[in-house]
């Protein structure tokens, strides 16, 4: 349990259960250095108090998010498909949109708008192939919408229907294009390659002049999971298995407090140990508040809204990469932000910031997608188990198995390991610690 390399002990492993935010206060206690340990049992109450705090149940209050009705996994209908689910991600919070029309064929229609009503038609040319589901990932939090003539041009539409009718023409003259550079890492954390690419996306108003870019996401399959050959993998990273994933869009970036405050109308930075910034991502939230994020935003927009599973999230975070991280076979704090005192395989140790950064510091994955890795954790629809055995492999969630809620991704004050595409994290859905951003 000790590395003697890094210093450390490796713990948090053997107690998944334990409150993410008590963990960070035990890792602090157990520092090496006696300038980075609490400097006085004043603070080190005060954070037990605000740990308490946190870990007393919320007053039970009825959700008024609407779960659509059972059925059946929506199955790929070939090379003509379209869109039955789109995810818009904004940030590292996941929409997910069921619908039609999401790309309803008006070549002159512009999506950039910045009037608060729903664009509508957003149009992609020649992806015979394209969308079962589009995802839009805003902040830290991943959500989903569900329904029918998503932009439909008519903000009360009742979107509820998944038995919609596949269009045949699909165009892109509404989306923009994006170009980015993309590295690529050795197990040093070296940078060995350096690539120019490019994705398209389209931007949404939330008001005020507050907006969301939203980054088309190609389907596909991908291997989910850790080989037993990665370094500091744990056992619920597997067993790996082969899951297609439908198309989606996400946001550029973690949702960030400005788009949260624009949503809810408020901000959780009144946090003692939240950090307050208009472009930082919100955190200090519970995945309850993220139910509660989409029946506010369900209710601005006349769409429904869900947390995204967490096969989206890691097709998303990989990037067509099978390495531990995106950028590769390690990652340094030039790259992310994580607790620095720490190394994977043999890359150094770096600069530990102690808090969060502005979304979009860091380099972005293949997709073009900012802060997959680190900077704070990300909530998942699915409840967690230990395993992947008889996990779905249609990309959809699975839930009703536990109490205790998915979360990946890392946060800065995590050491690498816990950044890997592939490593899952969990937490109560009513946990609130600073290391969250919708979570």
């Amino acid at each position: 349990m000790y590395d003697s390399y890094n210093e450390r002990l490796n713990w948090r492993n053997h107690a998944p259960q334990i409150s993410s935010m008590l963990a960070d206060l035990l890792d602090d206690m157990m520092q090496r250095l006696y300038k980075d340990r609490p400097q006085n049992t004043q603070v080190i109450l005060q954070r037990i108090a605000a740990i308490e705090k946190a870990l007393q149940p919320p007053k039970p209050q009825p959700l008024k998010v609407q779960p659509p009705k059972p059925q059946a996994p929506i199955q790929p209908t070939g090379r003509r498909g379209f869109i039955k689910t789109a995810t818009l991600v904004v940030g590292s919070m996941t929409l997910a949109v069921v619908g039609q029309n999401l790309f309803s064929g008006n070549k002159n229609q512009n999506i950039t708008s910045r009037n608060t009503s729903t664009p509508e038609n957003i149009t992609s040319n020649n992806l015979n192939s394209f969308i079962k589901t589009a995802t839009l990932v805003v902040g830290s939090m991943t959500l989903a919408v569900v329904g029918q003539n998503l932009f439909s041009g008519n903000k009360n539409q009742n979107i509820t229907s998944r038995n919609t009718s596949t269009p045949e023409n699909i165009t892109s003259n509404n989306l923009n294009s994006f170009s980015f550079e993309v590295v690529t890492t050795d197990p040093g954390g070296n940078i060995t390659n350096r690539r120019k690419e490019s994705a398209k996306y389209f931007t949404e108003d939330l008001g005020n002049g507050v907006l969301l870019e939203m980054v088309e996401i190609p389907g596909g399959t991908f291997i989910m999971g850790s080989p037993a050959s990665e370094a500091e993998r744990v056992s619920s990273e597997g067993p790996q298995r082969q899951v297609k994933v439908p198309s989606f869009y996400m946001g550029k970036y973690e949702l960030t407090q400005a788009q949260y405050q624009a949503i809810m109308g408020t901000n959780p930075w009144t946090n003692p140990y939240s950090f307050k910034g208009d472009n930082r991502p919100v955190e200090t939230v519970s995945w309850n508040d993220a139910v509660a994020f989409c029946e506010k935003l369900s209710q601005k927009t006349g769409k429904n809204y869900r947390l995204p599973s967490e096969a989206e999230w890691e097709y998303a975070c990989r990037a067509g990469t099978t390495t531990p991280f995106y950028f590769g076979e390690s990652i340094t704090p030039d790259l992310v932000n994580y607790d620095g005192n720490y190394a994977y395989a043999s890359a150094p140790k770096g600069k530990y910031r102690q808090q969060t950064t502005d979304v979009g510091t860091f380099p972005p994955n293949a997709f073009g997608l900012y802060d997959m890795h680190g900077n704070v954790w990300e909530w998942c629809q699915d409840d967690y188990i230990d395993s992947y055995n008889n996990a779905p492999t249609d990309g959809s969630a699975l839930t009703g198995r536990s109490g205790r809620k998915l979360l990946r991704g890392g946060s800065w004050s995590n050491d690498p390991s816990y950044c890997r595409s592939a490593y899952r994290g969990n937490d109560n859905p009513d946990s609130r610690p600073r290391t969250m951003g919708f979570g």
